[in-house]
């Protein structure tokens, strides 16, 4: 996440077709959530309510299991088209890769641009910028913009996220 980038390119579809639609949050326990109820993301603005969020958990209350390239890598296709390359080897903001096999070793344990935390730090929502930067908590500890800049994540969209980084953020 980082530099300010045109509100337009979440619009741009990457050449590369890594797209997919932002609706479809496929998480591996087999339980979709809406949104609907209690949401533990945080997005409040506030950095000590995003820090004191419990791990995400389904609509039946249990834990979600989520998997990186099945459940988080297509929230960044859909919504992160920013930092996706196309064919022809140029995106709008290329100092974060986030498409398929080397977003995860960009964000994890990876220091941030405008902050200085790691992207992501496995188990830590407080101590990853990208964490902040998603529920729009970033302003007490760096720089930039909310993300992504076309407007903030659905609540299933960030507990999948919230749920992958408080397991370990593992590929």
């Amino acid at each position: 996440m980082g530099a300010v980038c045109a509100v337009a390119c979440a619009a741009e579809e990457p050449e590369d077709a890594t797209t997919t639609e932002a609706s479809s949050v496929g998480l591996t326990s087999g339980v979709s959530t809406t949104g609907e109820g209690d949401s533990s993301s945080g997005t409040t603005g506030d950095a000590e309510a995003t820090v004191s969020s419990s791990t995400a958990a389904s609509s039946s209350g249990a834990p979600l299991e989520v998997d990186y390239e099945a459940d988080v890598q297509p929230i960044w296709n859909a919504n992160c088209t920013c930092h996706l390359m196309g064919n022809s080897g140029t995106m709008v903001a290329p100092f974060l890769t986030l498409n398929p096999d080397v977003s995860h070793g960009q964000l994890v344990d990876t220091p941030a641009e405008q902050a200085a935390l790691d992207r992501v730090v496995p188990g830590s929502l407080s101590d990853s910028y990208a964490w902040l930067k998603l529920t729009d908590a970033h302003e007490a500890v760096g720089d930039g913009t909310v993300m992504p800049q076309t407007g903030m994540l659905e609540p299933a969209q960030l507990d999948v996220i919230e749920a992958w980084i408080v397991a370990g953020a593992e590929p």
